[in-house]
């Protein structure tokens, strides 16, 4: 159990080959990724469910080792505050290397630092076909317990590309003839004039940080800057809402 719980910290992380995976549904969603399982604990009151029997007969799960562990005990491996259940520890899958986009929609994002916010818009990159992710130097761990919950499992199926140089990546998406468009809260391209025009090229939306938004360096850089409507007034959308709107609007727009 306490290699187990370590492994809720970055340090942890950063140290071990393995990561934590928490929900029947994300845990389903790695076995079917293939990864490689060291072992599942599950709280010893549903162990006998069908969920817990379905996932234990998985080809990737049948022979790992399997720890009934209380209630009380199963929250201290959980990153959630209504814990699910179940929680495995996962061989860390290794990290996509980074290089410059030639085609299709993919997402950049500069020093993200919600995990939650990066599991969903991990989510909605995997819905929209988007791909990959990039995450400039500084953001937030892919692997964090948060983030993998939060993707429902997408995460195991859109490349995710950390510590990328992001004026190095947005040159090359250039170079490639892929168009790269800054988010803006306010004051750039209205989003449907944007997407009207891009004439089936590559999009590669830069995302900045929560706070701080993107850097002028970065807005500088960028083909075009593109602002959502909206006509409610509200000020700003956080990334996570912001990727869903923008990434299907072009998605819907391409076809």
């Amino acid at each position: 159990m306490k290699e187990m719980t370590v492994l809720l910290t970055h340090k942890g992380r950063k140290n071990s080959e393995f990561f934590l995976v928490e929900g029947f549904r994300v845990v389903r969603e790695a076995a079917l990724a293939g990864l490689s399982f060291a072992r599942l604990a599950i709280r010893d009151d549903m162990i006998e469910t069908d969920r817990a029997r379905e996932l234990l007969k998985m080809p990737h799960l049948k022979d790992i080792q399997v720890l009934k562990v209380p209630r009380g005990l199963l929250k201290k491996l959980s990153s959630m505050e209504t814990p699910q259940g179940v929680v495995a520890q996962v061989r860390r899958p290794a990290a996509t290397p980074v290089e410059a986009p030639s085609q299709g929609l993919s997402v950049a994002c500069e020093m993200i630092q919600d995990p939650r916010n990066l599991g969903m818009l991990l989510r909605t990159a995997h819905a929209a076909g988007a791909k990959p992710v990039f995450l400039g130097e500084g953001s937030v761990d892919r692997l964090h317990p948060t983030a993998v919950s939060a993707s429902a499992g997408s995460i195991f199926h859109v490349p995710v590309c950390p510590g990328a140089n992001m004026e190095e990546l947005v040159l090359g998406a250039k170079k490639n003839g892929v168009e790269v468009w800054a988010t803006a809260a306010s004051g750039g391209e209205e989003l449907p004039k944007a997407a009207a025009e891009t004439g089936g090229k590559g999009v590669m939306l830069l995302f900045g940080n929560e706070g701080a938004g993107l850097s002028p360096a970065l807005m500088k850089l960028a083909s075009r800057r593109v602002s959502i409507p909206m006509p409610g007034g509200a000020e700003s959308l956080n990334i996570a809402v912001a990727s869903a709107v923008i990434l299907f609007h072009l998605s819907m727009n391409s076809k």
